[in-house]
């Protein structure tokens, strides 16, 4: 299941990965890369892009009753260029 979502200027979809905890990419070439999972990222929504090609999402716990959830984050992703092979560089999100 996936809820929030942008896509780039090359055509390429950037999704939550709710069950994942995390952020996908579905490629313009067709190719689903799971570019981060972490366990802050708790329902990744609200996908919009920064500077440097950063992905900018928020996590807004909407499958969390009130007791389980954190202080409200919107976390930055700097992530490799979609025709690279490996999606190694990505970075984990920090909190802004």
């Amino acid at each position: 299941p996936a809820d929030g979502m942008v896509f780039d200027q090359k055509g390429n979809l950037y999704l939550g990965a709710l069950t994942e905890n995390g952020v996908c990419r579905y490629s313009a070439l067709g190719r689903l890369d799971t570019l981060i999972t972490d366990d802050r990222i708790r329902w990744a929504d609200t996908f919009t892009h920064g500077q440097n090609d950063a992905i900018y999402f928020t996590t807004s716990q909407i499958h969390l009753p009130p007791e389980a959830r954190v202080s409200y984050k919107i976390f930055e992703l700097i992530y490799p260029a979609p025709d690279e092979e490996s999606i190694e560089a990505a970075q984990y999100p920090e909190d802004i």
